[in-house]
């Protein structure tokens, strides 16, 4: 079920759930359609109503990791990377209570992997390489280190001042693709 929703409508306080925006009527919206509705916000600047919609839709499915992945692309698009990684966090402790993991394995070994890559970005942005380094060994547990774990791995070596080691992992990145 689609709704219309106009682009400069701001969210207002739901009376019935103080926490949750109501976006013309996105009370009435599954889990889905909040997702989509973020990622409405977020693609026309509107991070924090993003931030907010995302928020109500893990209400709804607590363990959705879409949403949770969603929310933290938003938190780091905004420059709160620690906020990034905290969901990012949620997501992987959540995630095997997600239905695909139950579903597809394969599927939920590669955005296991991801999301380990994406908090180690997190971290970068953050400059903790211990966090780096870990989220990316992690990653690498689960599945052989491909393009973005190396690139990641490359730019945390290159922010020690290790610029062989960074152009090493630079040439094999290269090589993966």
């Amino acid at each position: 079920m689609k709704h219309a929703l106009s682009e400069d409508t701001a969210p207002e306080i739901n009376e019935t759930d103080p926490g949750r925006p109501d976006v013309n009527g996105t009370n009435n919206l599954n889990e889905t359609d909040l997702i989509a509705e973020a990622e409405r916000l977020a693609a026309s600047g509107k991070f924090d109503d993003a931030v907010s919609m995302y928020d109500s839709a893990l209400r709804e499915g607590p363990y959705n990791p879409i949403a949770a992945v969603g929310k933290a692309s938003v938190l780091k698009a905004m420059g709160r990377y620690a906020e990034c990684a905290a969901e990012l966090g949620k997501a992987l402790t959540g995630l095997p209570e997600w239905e695909v993991a139950k579903e597809d394995m394969e599927r939920f070994s590669a955005f296991s992997s991801m999301l380990h890559v994406l908090r180690a970005e997190a971290y970068l942005y953050l400059e903790d390489r211990k966090n780096v380094f870990a989220e990316l060994d992690e990653a690498d547990k689960i599945r052989d280190a491909d393009a973005a774990s190396l690139l990641v791995r490359a730019n945390a070596f290159a922010q020690a001042g290790d610029f062989d080691e960074a152009g090493d992992l630079l040439y094999r990145a290269e090589e993966w693709c």
